[in-house]
């Protein structure tokens, strides 16, 4: 999940945000950009997207929800949230499931302006939204921490992504008017919070953790990847001494697999493999869940690559021709029945001017 840095872009980058794709055959038009000449820079946009090109859910917005698609009333995003087995409860308020989520909202577009042009023109950029891990515009996550200042987030503010692809920015007090915590300054700051109706509480825990509280009483405890660029989940517990436990496997520096397991020693590990894509480091390959009777359950992952046109409106002229993508086909649930995206149910054009739709 780690986006690569590359070398400085020609010109000055003015802004960052994402657009949203219409989705489009079995309602799932999946499109996602990204640099594919060594000697052009791939622009990194900011984590958080204005209201209304937001992905996931959001605490202060409407949505008319289904039982696994979703809009956003505001901005039109479609979500798809796809269960990945069953819920495992830990206790009566503790419990856990993995969920492979959609967004629509699939390009980041970020604003460069030549040096020295007297007229002062931005061209558009399309390159790849860094957060999906089973293909364009999917991911299963369990959520994660983005630092200040680093390859994917350039917002100011420590951020909370959490698994349906939200991003939740944290500031030094919960109301902008109320008192700094006890412990806290301008300059060091131990508890922070968001602002956005979600009520997280974001703490400093040592100086190798870090923890979100939620309104439900759960709390998160992520440590930093190698990179540094995320902090990754390590538990999921209560306030009653409940807990669900990740660990990377072989190491949080070089992880190929996910080992979720609660207090019931119940484990459910997530397999991941690498590409020679650098949009798509690390994809989702297979979920293998405890089913009863000791058994185990395991659903597989499918997957196609395609070049597609950048969407509209990308007219940089650094940044031409195809990208290639990958695009998930299929899930394979334990009984052998399938949930199937073929390659032709997308909307691939590779040739003409930018793509419109």
């Amino acid at each position: 999940m780690n986006s690569s840095k590359a070398s400085t872009p020609r010109g000055r980058i003015i802004r960052s945000r994402s657009i949203r794709t219409e989705p489009a055959v079995c309602g799932l038009l999946i499109f996602l950009a990204a640099a594919s000449a060594s000697d052009l820079p791939a622009q990194v946009p900011s984590a958080l997207e204005g209201p209304a090109v937001q992905r996931g859910f959001s605490a202060d917005q409407a949505f008319s929800i289904g039982d696994i698609d979703h809009i956003n009333s505001f901005n039109g995003n479609l979500i798809l949230t796809l269960p990945i087995g069953q819920s495992y409860g830990v206790n009566a308020g503790l419990s856990y499931q993995t969920i492979l989520t959609y967004n629509a909202n699939l390009w980041d577009f970020d604003g460069r302006s030549e040096p020295g042009d007297p007229f002062e023109n931005v061209y558009s950029i399309a390159t790849a939204h860094p957060g999906f891990n089973a293909g364009a515009g999917w991911q299963l996550s369990l959520g994660k921490l983005l630092p200040t200042g680093t390859v994917l987030n350039d917002t100011g503010s420590w951020l909370y992504v959490s698994a349906d692809g939200s991003s939740h920015r944290f500031f030094s007090t919960l109301h902008q008017t109320d008192p700094e915590d006890v412990g806290d300054t301008a300059g060091s700051q131990n508890t922070l919070y968001s602002r956005d109706g979600s009520y997280l509480r974001h703490k400093t825990v040592g100086a190798s953790f870090r923890s979100v509280e939620f309104p439900s009483g759960e709390i998160h405890t992520f440590q930093a990847s190698e990179s540094g660029d995320e902090w990754l989940p390590i538990s999921l517990a209560d306030r009653f001494g409940n807990i669900v436990t990740i660990d990377y496997f072989p190491s949080l520096a070089s992880w190929t697999q996910w080992q979720v397991t609660d207090t019931h020693n119940r484990t459910q590990t997530v397999n991941f493999s690498t590409t020679a894509n650098p949009t798509y480091p690390k994809r989702v390959d297979s979920v293998v869940l405890t089913a009863f009777g000791g058994a185990s359950a395991t659903y597989s992952f499918s997957y196609a690559f395609a070049d597609v046109i950048r969407s509209c409106p990308h007219d940089d002229p650094l940044f031409t021709g195809t990208v290639q993508l990958m695009f998930l086909t299929a899930v394979t649930r334990p009984d052998g029945t399938t949930f199937d995206m073929p390659l032709t149910a997308y909307h691939t054009p590779t040739a003409g001017g930018c793509n419109t739709l």
